[in-house]
């Protein structure tokens, strides 16, 4: 439970925290004119058509998609690296000699 919780926490922390970033690539993506190619004009636009909250648009969803996703990266890698966690070489080694 401990590792499902600490995926969770992570991948959705660096999920909220990068929100903004990627609210203003969207628009610059998603943008027609000009001068939404810029990345502080972009977020001047976002800022004076929404203020604050128009960097965090979508949070929930994309904190909590990217939480359970975080889940399954974290637990697959205890998974796939406790096999190798009493062995005197580490997982990484492990892959890097398989090659």
């Amino acid at each position: 439970f401990n590792s499902a919780l600490n995926g969770f926490i992570s991948s959705g922390g660096a999920a909220l925290l990068t929100t903004p970033i990627d609210v203003i690539k969207t628009h610059m993506m998603t943008s027609r004119q000009a001068t939404s190619k810029n990345v502080i004009n972009t977020a001047r636009q976002i800022y004076t058509d929404t203020g604050i909250q128009g960097f965090f648009a979508g949070w929930h969803l994309r904190t909590i998609s990217v939480g359970f996703a975080g889940i399954i990266f974290y637990l697959s890698l205890i998974h796939i690296s406790e096999p190798t966690r009493l062995l005197s070489i580490s997982y990484a080694v492990f892959c890097l000699k398989k090659k």
